[in-house]
């Protein structure tokens, strides 16, 4: 049987330094990257035969739809759910996204992205405050629009290919800005819009974005996010006047 040759980037610790682990590992039709790190999990030995400690990852649905296997696979950014191994050369290299703190060999800390979620109130309000009167009517082009933006899975793609979003930035990246604009169209998000809108005026906000449009080829969903922020753009401009 065929081997595959795996090169991962590993870390012990959030402290220790980075090293890469060979592996061989035997080849089966229709293997995923994910097929390839639950293999060698089941059995974690390097390429010169050593037991070594498994290679830690995260996945959960194998559908991509939960976003939780980005990785850079092969240097670039995908989710290991749905990469073929057939459609890679090797050896298959495997690192984690380079723009979050490792935790632990592939796993990263996510919360850098999150953080903003919450500072624009990237959400819908039912506190049961005030009233909001009959179901609101949402139109045949907003439904179209919202599914398409609502099919993000947090998967971080578009951050780690922004040359804006870093350690030493305070840009929110496409991400949030893509929330804030998915929930001012809703109906009942309409109300915060002028809020989140200005809130995206300050640092770290819209006019940090440098127009590159990474983001959008990224995206495994195929969402328009450099075309969303051209448009809140044009809205901003607007409520300036």
């Amino acid at each position: 049987m065929p081997k595959l040759f795996i090169k991962i980037k590993r870390q012990d610790t959030p402290e220790a330094d980075s090293y890469w682990e060979d592996f061989k590992i035997s080849h089966k039709p229709g293997m995923s990257v994910i097929s390839v790190l639950k293999s060698i999990e089941q059995k974690p030995l390097n390429a010169r035969g050593e037991e070594v400690a498994p290679v830690v990852f995260s996945s959960s649905c194998h559908q991509e739809a939960c976003g939780l296997c980005t990785m850079v696979i092969n240097g670039r950014v995908q989710n290991a759910c749905s990469v073929k191994v057939d459609e890679l050369s090797q050896p298959i290299s495997i690192e984690p996204l380079k723009k979050f703190k490792v935790e632990r060999d592939l796993v990263v800390q996510k919360l850098s992205a999150i953080k903003p979620l919450k500072e624009l109130k990237a959400w819908l309000a039912f506190d049961g405050t005030y009233d909001v009167g009959e179901a609101p009517i949402y139109g045949e082009e907003e439904a179209s629009r919202s599914d398409t933006l609502s099919t993000c899975i947090r998967c971080m793609a578009c951050l780690e290919v922004c040359p804006r979003f870093n350690e030493r930035s305070a840009f929110v990246g496409a991400m949030a800005i893509a929330s804030v604009s998915n929930l001012s169209q809703h109906p009942v998000g309409d109300f915060l819009k002028s809020a989140r809108l200005e809130k995206l005026l300050d640092k770290g906000g819209l006019y940090d974005c440098d127009n590159v449009g990474n983001c959008q080829k990224a995206c495994p969903k195929n969402i328009p996010l450099f075309d969303v922020i051209v448009e809140l753009k044009k809205d901003a401009s607007r409520m300036m006047g």
